[in-house]
């Protein structure tokens, strides 16, 4: 790799692995070609300032990436949430080992090796991302760490000291986060701390200026006005991918300096408030704008054919059962074995541990224990016994939250969501769990429509916005299975589940059904028994508690495993008969000739008819983007 294609090859490599690249201005080009304006000037830094809106131009399109290597010497950056990547940036060399080292516990059972690429001053550690945010610094650590809202610089692009972005093991599986590391991006500093980094230039601007500054600002007969002041040095902290925590402190610090006219009273709630509001302007694009740049941004969204099939496939949290960024809910009468599930794939997402055969990405969890918080401490410790390691990437709240609150009457977000909101703002979390619906909703008339809607509307923003999954674990009418609410609930999440009961105590069989799946076939489902383990603790008689976990029914012979799709049915049927692995055409005429029958519905017999063509000879492509495999003789889909 000469040092002049390196840059676009490095790219190239980048796309072809499902990384999204966009463009950034080069250390040997006369001037920076960062796409600067008044509001952000150039730092002076060289090689690392994006040339477009990075956000939404970057892309895995090879021809695009050519067409900008064409324009002259160029670096390229990778959009680390886009990609779905979560790296620790090293800006001293051996600061990972160090960490990796004051932190024995942590790394004992787990490998932490994963890609890495040397930069110019230590090195980037790639992994599978699992919605962390931009942080500038680890407490105690130079090390600063890009997922969501960031992006670090490609293998092979050119660092300003003149050193290459070299891959160092271009081999190596790019693994899921670490939960040590997990907690190291979630820590928090001493409350100074923040506001000692960035005082010291930490972030790349001398920020005792910035202050001196708003101090100037605050006067009464200068230009601008205190509010516009501390927006812009938001807007500045933003795009270098400062977390809001240490916008909130910059922003208090700058609030204090200001000179206050008489009608203005910068509070606390007040700055608190526009760091906010900044954010998430600036987090979604939604900046205020002209009717007419409102126009062409909108324009500029929309996506024709092959912008659609550009955009990312939906990626798992536990494969073939939740989705990344997806709304959900589990449905089940009292004693169905909802709860075990929920805090099952809980205890799996947050742990990285794959569930029952089916692969996870690793991730935090938000759990909210609406009732009941008491029993959760023996499933959580019956759950660590079973699969033998702490529960760790999940947070438990031990009581309700409630969604909606009244005001004059009228249903919205409730004070103590927003609260939630915030919450979930400063830890990324992968999923929320709301256990049980009905007590986080207590607000809401459970058969009324337009309530539910509200509901769905709330919980569907925060979804949205910090780009998280939620379940919800519900209680339906005694009459029946199935969600509540006159449809507004079944009909607006992405994906529903049912758990069901036979029998009674440690012998009872129990059941789990994907009852409804928006964007792919449902119909999936899985087999339970329970196992009892001793927790260690004892009563006051002395008596021992125990609790349950559940496990798959074929591990204890007792049930069948697994209910089949149509699909899946109409396949095996196919495989019994004989038929040759041919199409529709073709397996209609066969059956025909050998009398045999086989009823099903025209699209479950055509999506069966092409998954045992592709089990015989699956096309490379399909496999890579799909990443299709054989499950127990059958496809996924």
């Amino acid at each position: 790799m000469t040092a002049e294609g390196a840059p676009l090859k490095g790219a190239l490599w980048a796309a072809e692995r499902g990384m999204y690249v966009h463009p950034l201005d080069h250390p040997d080009t006369p001037e920076c070609t960062g796409a600067h304006s008044e509001k952000f000037p150039c730092d002076g830094q060289r090689g690392k300032h994006p040339r477009t809106r990075w956000k939404d131009a970057s892309t895995t399109d090879p021809e695009q990436i050519k067409a900008w290597a064409a324009d002259g010497p160029t670096n390229f950056g990778i959009d680390t949430g886009k990609s779905g990547k979560t790296v620790f940036d090293e800006d001293k060399a051996g600061e990972l080992q160090r960490y990796i080292e004051d932190h024995p516990e942590g790394f004992a059972d787990v490998s932490w090796g994963s890609l890495l690429v040397k930069t110019g001053k230590g090195t980037h550690l790639y992994y599978n991302g699992n919605g962390l945010k931009n942080r500038a610094r680890i407490p105690g650590y130079e090390i600063d760490v890009r997922g969501t809202g960031g992006y670090v610089v490609c293998p092979g692009s050119k660092h300003a000291s003149g050193v290459t972005y070299e891959l160092l093991n271009p081999t190596q599986a790019i693994r899921p986060v670490p939960a040590a590391f997990v907690k190291a991006a979630l820590s928090k500093a001493e409350d100074k701390a923040p506001g000692d980094f960035l005082m010291r230039g930490g972030d790349g601007f001398n920020w005792n200026t910035v202050l001196e500054d708003a101090a100037q600002a605050g006067k009464p007969g200068t230009e601008g006005s205190q509010r516009e002041f501390l927006i812009s040095a938001l807007g500045s902290m933003w795009e270098r991918g400062t977390p809001w925590e240490i916008g909130r402190v910059v922003a208090q610090e700058i609030a204090a300096r200001f000179v206050q006219y008489k009608d203005t009273e910068w509070s606390e709630d007040l700055v608190d408030g526009i760091v906010s509001e900044t954010y998430d302007k600036w987090s979604t694009g939604d900046e205020e704008t002209t009717e007419d740049t409102a126009v062409d941004a909108m324009v500029a969204k929309l996506l024709d054919s092959k912008g659609l099939d550009d955009l990312p496939l939906p990626s798992y949290l536990i494969k073939g059962w939740l989705t990344e960024r997806m709304s959900n809910r589990l449905n089940g009468q009292p004693n169905t074995g909802k709860s075990l599930v929920a805090l099952d794939w809980a205890g799996c997402i947050g742990t990285g541990t794959p569930w029952y055969g089916h692969s996870v990405r690793q991730g935090l969890v938000i759990y909210v224990i609406a009732e009941g918080a008491e029993g959760f401490k023996k499933r959580k410790k019956a759950w660590e016994l079973h699969y033998g390691k702490d529960m760790t990437g999940v947070m438990f709240y031990p009581e309700p939250i409630q969604v909606l609150g009244r005001s004059n009457g009228d249903l919205a977000a409730s004070k103590e969501w927003k609260v939630f909101r915030e919450v979930c703002r400063r830890l990324s979390p992968a999923l929320v769990v709301l256990d049980t619906q009905r007590r986080v909703l207590v607000a809401a008339k459970e058969n009324e429509n337009s309530d539910l809607t509200k509901a769905v509307d709330v919980l569907d923003e925060l979804r949205r916005t910090f780009k998280l999954a939620y379940l919800l674990v519900h209680h339906p009418p005694k009459n029946g299975n199935g969600g509540s609410g006159g449809g507004a609930m079944w009909g607006a999440v992405n994906t529903e589940f049912e758990t069901s009961k036979k029998g009674r105590g440690l012998s009872a069989e129990f059941a789990l059904e994907n009852t409804k799946e928006k964007d792919d076939e449902d119909g999936a489902g899985m087999a339970f028994c329970l196992r009892q383990y001793d927790t260690g603790w004892v009563d006051e008689d002395l008596k021992p508690f125990t609790s349950v976990v559940l496990v798959p029914a074929e591990e204890t012979g007792l049930m069948a495993p697994t209910k089949e799709s149509n699909v899946q049915r109409v396949i095996r049927e196919l495989d019994e008969a004989g038929a040759p692995a041919d199409s529709i055409r073709g397996t209609k005429a066969w059956l025909a000739v050998h009398e045999v029958e086989i009823k099903c519905k025209t699209d479950d017999f055509g999506t069966a008819v092409k998954a045992r063509k592709l089990r015989v000879n699956p096309p490379a492509p399909l496999l890579k983007e799909r990443g299709a495999g054989v499950q127990g003789g059958v496809y996924p889909w």
